[in-house]
């Protein structure tokens, strides 16, 4: 019982200092209570500093090309990822894209991409609409390997 009488005798003096408008913010504290006080009405509080908003980077994942395919197959194998997503591998027919979004710093990224067939073959990985790699190939089944560190 006597402790929610102490507790009690706590709280109504908190609430009666939150609602005083008229204490003295310029004198110096006569007591705990007064110190108190002042700590919860007289201090302005601060405002936090704003933490700038990441910037996305944009990576796009390209292969071009003309190819005949052998019959049976009707397009290229492709490999492409990145130290954040990893890799994913699919056969598409060309032109092939794809794009996704990071907001990391750095990024190891991979671009491989084969045709079964005779022809023409080009990949490039595009980084915020600059060109990072790119490379071709031609012949009997044509393959390209793209790979790089991305650093902002």
């Amino acid at each position: 019982m006597n402790r929610r009488i102490f507790l009690l005798g706590l709280t109504a003096p908190l609430l009666s200092c939150a609602c005083a408008e008229d204490f003295d913010c310029g004198r110096e504290p006569d007591s705990a209570e007064d110190r108190r006080r002042q700590m919860l009405e007289c201090e302005s509080p601060t405002a936090p500093t704003p933490v700038p908003e990441p910037k996305a980077t944009n990576i796009e994942f390209r292969v071009l090309g003309d190819v005949a395919f052998d019959p049976g197959t009707n397009g290229a194998e492709i490999q492409f990822g990145s130290t954040q997503e990893g890799t994913s591998r699919i056969l598409s027919t060309l032109p092939w894209f794809s794009s996704t979004k990071t907001y990391r710093d750095q990024l190891f990224i991979v671009l491989n991409a084969q045709a079964s067939g005779f022809g023409v073959i080009q990949a490039q990985i595009i980084i915020n609409g600059e060109l990072f790699r790119e490379a071709s190939a031609s012949g009997f089944n044509p393959k390209v390997a793209l790979s790089g560190l991305f650093v902002k």
